[in-house]
């Protein structure tokens, strides 16, 4: 199950399902998990395990949730997410939602210097924050901060 609640300055994903994955008989269930996000969420995708944000002004925040058979967890830590195959990787992501590079690089146009793209990861999940205006970047940087995983 799935769970927006809206609050005023801030919304609250929560992602409480344990539909299952397969791989050569072995059975990987996802991590159950809540998250704020900021307000302005223009639409949102599912695909699998991972959950894409598009906000207003072309930013985008996507969480791909670890499963609970890797408890492979380390502190939380910034990663660079600002070259050529950080791009690549991302429009992989977006495809994987059934979005073409053409529909990325017309909501990307106003990719500039004024824009950030981090990833903050604990090597179990990676919230990828891309093309997040500058001005914005704390409110998006508090907020998925409070990503906690739930029983």
């Amino acid at each position: 199950m799935l769970n927006f609640d809206y609050y005023r300055d801030h919304n609250v994903f929560e992602v409480k399902h344990r539909i299952p994955a397969t791989a050569d008989k072995e059975i990987y269930y996802p991590r159950k998990f809540k998250i704020n996000l900021p307000k302005n969420i223009k639409d949102w995708h599912i695909s699998n395990n991972t959950y894409l944000f598009n906000f207003e002004n072309n930013q985008f925040l996507v969480i791909q949730a670890g499963f609970i058979d890797n408890n492979i967890q380390r502190a939380w830590s910034f990663e660079s997410f600002d070259d050529v195959d950080s791009k690549r990787d991302f429009y992989n992501i977006m495809n994987d939602f059934g979005l073409s590079e053409n529909y990325i690089d017309k909501k990307l146009e106003s990719k500039n210097s004024n824009r950030l793209t981090k990833l903050y990861t604990n090597s179990d999940v990676n919230i990828i924050l891309f093309n997040v205006k500058k001005e914005n970047y704390d409110d998006f940087l508090k907020n998925i901060k409070t990503f906690e995983y739930i029983n």
